[in-house]
């Protein structure tokens, strides 16, 4: 009976020992199936599982915190908002443009606007000329992106930008030998990039709108005469140049957070008399992404 109940009692540790074995093989492989789980626990660790105990836009104290488990939320919020993600700010840039000429008698022209009116045109003409009228208007727009750089940030094409006329027509007293009919206009390139600093912004836009206006004379006689009415109008209310579209916006021109904006107005004298009425608005606004096909205005990051 005694050598029987010894046997027993070795049967008894032999069943425990297995049962030990097994339960620490089990703990092996549940532990080895949580990595990724978004708890840092257990064996884990930054080594043989970074994918929880591991923060990389983190600080060590934040790896240290997820390495214990705790709730990092507040850090989260530092970097994503409920409004997005708060590094995909960028920028938009809008113009609108608006161009009228009186028609009337006068001389020649004065630079830039020549016989041709494209690219200085042509001053070689008997005066007295007529001037035909016409109504240009257009908008532009472009996304931008914005890219820190030491104490400012830098402004480059974030997208393909475009320009397209709204109205585009002439008017005469239908007295003329020849006398425009009307204007065929095309969508237009318009590009921009730039800088801010000290809560300013330079930008350097260039653009290609043109105007192909039909004609038609007594006799039955017909041509066409291109022209970049709108361009030259534009560039000389803007700055002087119509070679140069370039704006700068200062904190005056900051009508909130998140937009710039500064409207040209101008009436300019080709012939030489005050035939030309131009009036430019820019406005620069910046925007944050929500998702693919959601933007917002958000506050500049200056």
């Amino acid at each position: 009976m005694k050598k029987a109940t010894i046997t027993f009692a070795v049967f008894i540790l032999f069943l425990s020992a297995c049962s030990l074995l097994d339960a620490g093989k089990e703990s092996e492989i549940v532990s080895e199936q949580r990595c990724g789980d978004g708890v840092c626990d257990g064996p884990e660790n930054a080594d043989n599982c970074p994918k929880d105990c591991t923060i990389h836009s983190g600080t060590g104290s934040e790896t240290a915190n997820a390495q214990n488990g705790s709730d990092n939320t507040d850090d989260q919020k530092s970097i994503t908002s409920d409004e997005g993600p708060m590094n995909d700010i960028f920028g938009e840039v809008y113009a609108d443009i608006s161009v009228t000429r009186e028609d009337g008698v006068g001389d020649c022209g004065v630079e830039p606007w020549g016989v041709d009116h494209i690219d200085g045109g042509d001053f070689t003409c008997p005066p007295p000329k007529y001037w035909y009228g016409y109504q240009l208007e257009a908008t532009a727009q472009q996304q931008v992106n914005l890219i820190p750089q030491g104490q400012g940030w830098v402004i480059s094409p974030r997208s393909n930008g475009g320009g397209v006329y709204q109205q585009a027509s002439a008017s005469s007293d239908g007295q003329r030998v020849c006398e425009p009919k009307s204007i065929k206009t095309s969508p237009f390139g318009f590009d921009v990039d730039g800088a801010t600093a000290d809560g300013e912004i330079t930008l350097n836009i260039t653009s290609n709108p043109v105007e192909i206006t039909a004609w038609e004379c007594d006799g039955g006689n017909a041509y066409e005469r291109e022209t970049t009415l709108l361009l030259i109008d534009w560039g000389v209310a803007v700055g002087g140049n119509y070679h140069d579209l370039s704006v700068l916006f200062t904190a005056d021109d900051r009508t909130s957070e998140s937009r710039y904006q500064k409207t040209f107005t101008a009436d300019m004298n080709p012939s030489p008399d005050n035939r030309d009425h131009a009036q430019v608005t820019l406005t620069f606004t910046c925007m944050q992404k929500r998702d693919d096909a959601t933007s917002l205005e958000t506050a500049c990051p200056w």
